[in-house]
């Protein structure tokens, strides 16, 4: 059992007050009659006012709004998993959030407009098992191998360059973990599954090894499929403190303002030894459609997965109650018949 929107039922912790509210208004309202008016006229509101039905008609009105807000909260229960047959291949998106990334020569900086490019891109992969590695000086994966999109744009749009603590720009690192990232999550070696490693880089990179491992991975058939982003012009990198003000530009040990431009030889290179893709990322991100016929292109395998959970919905109970209430609220009468 679970509530889809389970913030909603705080609400209904404040009805016993609001119908408490209404009660003592109602009450103090009587009091009020009862102080300013006397005599016959008295005698007529408490002839023909029934107080016990009004007191009963604002218990079913808040019956009904407890009964909308355990509608709208959507309980559902009972579960399945269900077993899907996808056509497609696995793909690790590897982003670099070294401190670079942050140079504002793309706009919003060079790791956000990564981060959109790579959510559209996710947005056109269904059937294809994604998972998502951050890397700057190390690497680590954020989200291993799955078909849910939704979890995977979660865990990109998290990204930033305090996933990971260790500066700098370490290509090997991403490749490594990335080759472990398919051995734990993958569907096996023996079954030929096409593999890519997406990485979106400014091509920084500042540790030797990348080609080597290159070579290691386009035996076992991973490509590589490289996105450089930045200007040949650079940009400085902002720095900003807590509440996201810029405070200045990174400087460098002689007090000159570090500038960062594109480096895409690193990235090409992988990309050329692994058989695979190299672009330049654009300002309107027109390369993705570049990106996704090389990657339709590649062999798919038919594979199966457990999907996501499903749920039977139960709002329809609540909101029948809530009908119900509604309709019973009207047929009180609050007011007395007159006796003939």
């Amino acid at each position: 059992m679970k509530w889809q929107n389970p913030e909603l039922l705080y609400y209904i912790l404040f009805l016993p007050l609001f119908w408490l509210f209404a009660f003592l208004s109602q009450k103090q309202g009587w009091l009020k009659l009862q102080k300013h008016f006397g005599g016959p006229l008295q005698e007529l509101w408490k002839n023909n006012l029934n107080v016990q039905a009004r007191y009963w008609k604002w218990s079913l009105r808040i019956a009904v709004l407890a009964s909308l807000l355990l509608a709208l909260s959507r309980l559902q229960l009972g579960q399945s998993q269900q077993a899907i047959k996808s056509e497609g291949f696995e793909i690790i998106l590897a982003f670099d959030v070294s401190n670079s990334m942050l140079a504002e020569d793309l706009r919003p900086s060079r790791l956000e407009k990564a981060k959109i490019d790579m959510n559209r891109l996710v947005d056109n992969l269904g059937g294809h098992r994604i998972g998502v590695l951050a890397f700057a000086g190390s690497a680590a994966v954020v989200s291993p191998l799955t078909q849910d999109l939704s979890a995977v744009k979660m865990y990109i749009d998290s990204l930033d360059t305090q996933t990971i603590s260790s500066q700098g720009t370490n290509f090997e690192a991403a490749l490594t973990t990335a080759n472990e990232a398919f051995d734990r999550g993958g569907i096996g070696e023996g079954s030929h599954l096409t593999r890519v490693i997406v990485v979106a880089s400014d091509g920084e990179d500042q540790e030797p090894g990348a080609l080597e491992r290159v070579a290691e991975l386009q035996k076992k058939g991973i490509k590589i499929f490289s996105i450089a982003y930045g200007t040949e012009k650079g940009a400085p990198i902002p720095e900003r403190d807590r509440m996201n003000f810029l405070k200045g530009y990174k400087k460098d040990q002689r007090g000159q303002t570090v500038l960062t431009t594109v480096k895409g030889e690193a990235l090409k290179a992988m990309a050329e030894k692994s058989q695979g893709f190299f672009t330049f990322a654009t300002l309107d991100s027109a390369f993705i459609s570049d990106l996704l016929r090389e990657l339709n292109s590649l062999e798919k395998k038919q594979f199966e997965s457990e999907f996501q959970v499903q749920y039977d919905e139960k709002f329809q109970i609540f909101l029948l109650i809530a009908y119900l209430l509604g309709m019973l609220e009207l047929f009180i009468a609050d007011s007395k018949r007159s006796k003939a």
